[in-house]
């Protein structure tokens, strides 16, 4: 299993200070951890939806949450390019490594 992971939180109520988890997720990639994380609708389903970063590896997963079981599932995950390098021409070339995991 990976090592990274987090929660959803929302307010309980204005009268009390507590928070409630809505939903946990684990990634089950090996060695990913997640330092940033984004939001949005990116399969146009009118349901929010997560993109999670890890900078190190270069490493973008995208998730899904099902609102019926509050569970968050792996819909995408890939590597973005790792080095851009100029050639003599002075030409920008990006490249990507294309290791697996």
């Amino acid at each position: 299993m990976g090592s990274s992971g987090f929660q959803m939180l929302g307010k309980s109520s204005a009268l009390d200070l507590t928070v409630e988890v809505e939903a946990r997720h684990l990634t089950d990639l090996p060695g990913i951890r997640y330092n940033g994380i984004e939001w949005g609708d990116f399969n146009a389903d009118g349901q929010a939806d997560l993109i999670c970063l890890d900078g190190r590896k270069n490493l973008l997963e995208f998730l899904s949450l099902d609102t019926k079981n509050q569970k968050f599932s792996s819909v995408l995950h890939f590597r973005t390019f790792e080095k851009i390098c100029t050639t003599k021409e002075k030409r920008v070339v990006l490249m990507s490594l294309g290791k697996g995991w």
